[in-house]
Parts: structure tokens; sequence; C-alpha cells
């Protein structure tokens, strides 16, 4: 999965402390354990803004939800400290990181 943030957004911090740090080192999905790797990009650095551009382009997020925190995965995105805090453990167990794939630039 891909977690986009800013060092200077207060709800990153929150979900990258709360979360993001504390993911297992793998799940288990249908019997099968499979590692969680994580790719953390700061929007503010580089050209990362355009990559998080793309993701919303590839995953086609509403306005309402282009902020920061962001997780993608193979499935979709959660948009903000409380969708990611909700589900992103959930979606995990069910397969949400498999077989993900960058979007095409």
């Amino acid at each position: 999965m891909v977690y986009f943030y800013r060092l200077t957004c207060q709800e990153c911090v929150e979900t990258e402390e709360d979360l993001i740090n504390a993911l297992p080192q793998e799940v288990t999905v249908d019997g099968t354990a499979y590692p969680v790797q994580v790719v953390k990009i700061n929007t503010r650095s580089g050209s990362n803004g355009d990559i998080l551009q793309a993701f919303f382009q590839a995953y086609q997020v509403p306005e309402e939800d282009q902020m920061v925190p962001i997780v993608f995965t193979s499935q979709g995105y959660l948009a903000g400290y409380e969708d990611i805090t909700a589900s992103l453990l959930s979606q995990l167990d069910a397969g949400a990181g498999l077989d993900f794939q960058y979007p095409a630039s």
C-alpha cells in the first residue's frame, strides 16, 4: 500500500503514530501470510505532489477526498484519519493489499 502524508499535517502525524507505525509485519489472507509493505510518500518532497495527483486520477478520487493523509491499496483508497484508522486493518486482512499496481504515469 502507499501512504501519502505531510510533515506539517497533525492528522498525518496522528495517523502514523496510531496506526501506520503499529501495523503488523504480516497479514493472513485465505490462510496465506503476506508481508505488510507500506510505501510512505511525503507530498511536499520533490515531485511527490505530482505522484499523488496521478493516484487521485487513477483511483478517480472525488475532490472532497483529495487530502492527506490518504492510503491507497489494490482495492481503493482511505482518506483521512477516521477512515484510515477505522478500516485499514480489516481491509488488509481481506486482501486489499494484494496485487497492488502503481498507476501509469
